[in-house]
């Protein structure tokens, strides 16, 4: 999950969406322990990098 945080710091948003994003959604839907800590912890860094939010059983949520 480091991995992934650091590479979140790493990318401007255009790039976090269309890469990183799709395939953290599972990750994070599916979190626990250490990892759900971390992705809580590093919550604003990862929302700030997305405007577009995929949600479970819905379409898309944007943000503007």
């Amino acid at each position: 999950m480091w991995g992934i945080i650091i590479l979140t710091i790493m990318q401007d948003k255009h790039e976090f969406e269309l890469s990183t994003l799709p395939a953290l959604v599972p990750v994070l839907s599916s979190a626990s322990g250490e990892t759900l800590l971390l992705i809580v912890k590093h919550a604003e860094l990862i929302i700030t990098k997305v405007t577009v939010i995929f949600w479970p059983n819905l379409s898309l949520v944007t943000y503007s």
